[in-house]
């Protein structure tokens, strides 16, 4: 596995979008599959983020290949990822994810299952409730967020020890004639590592849904 920074130059930022289509996330997404060599038959094996701290544009990308700079106006800096995973160990971390609910259809006309964003899911029920019972749309975007993770962080081979869910988003994309709208969180706080091998699989293979436009990558650094 190698971990990458990919930076644009910001000598290079109106030459670039003057002369390459970047207009979305599906544009992002092909921008990333440009730093490897080109194979149809190749399934993605990637997970990036881009950093919106940044000043340029940037991306951080754990990859299974190395990725390769056909791209003059990007410094790409790699090196090889192989973490060593110890139950108990404390990280403080980062994380974007598509945070949804999958559910059954309703009715049996259709047998596709349905995946609702968790936040607008928790938003209606809250404001179903009688006035004096509700509580803030800020509030319940934490409350739903944080009960999301923690949810699922036993079978991701971790415990919260803190979240903060930092910001919600509803993005759109769109892929040929479909167009895609999903929720993106992002989160930061600190974890515990309680099982090494799925905990192993959750940062190499990312977290949740919409892996393919920038989510579910764990970026981790040491707790002091």
């Amino acid at each position: 596995m190698y971990f990458s920074r990919i930076t644009l130059s910001p000598s290079q930022i109106r030459k670039f979008l003057k002369t390459e289509i970047y207009g979305g996330l599906y544009d992002e997404h092909r921008l990333i599959w440009r730093f490897f060599p080109e194979n149809e038959e190749q399934h993605r094996d990637f997970l990036y983020r881009k950093n919106d701290d940044s000043k340029t544009m940037q991306f951080f990308l754990l990859s299974e290949r190395k990725p390769e700079n056909d791209l003059d106006a990007f410094l790409i800096e790699t090196k090889p990822f192989a973490p060593v995973i110890r139950k108990g160990a404390v990280y403080q971390f980062q994380l974007r994810a598509n945070p949804v609910v999958t559910r059954m259809p309703e009715g049996k006309e259709s047998k596709k299952r349905r995946r609702d964003d968790v936040y607008l899911d928790a938003l209606a029920k809250n404001q179903a409730l009688p006035a004096a019972e509700q509580i803030t749309s800020q509030e319940v975007l934490t409350h739903s967020g944080s009960e999301w993770l923690i949810g699922r962080s036993e079978a991701l081979g971790f415990s919260v020890n803190h979240v903060l869910v930092e910001r919600y988003r509803r993005l759109q994309t769109r892929k040929k004639d479909t167009k895609m709208t999903f929720g993106i969180m992002d989160f930061s706080g600190v974890l515990t590592v309680t099982d090494e091998e799925p905990f192993r699989r959750s940062l190499l293979k990312g977290i949740g849904h919409g892996k393919a436009f920038g989510c579910g990558l764990l970026l981790l650094r040491r707790a002091i």
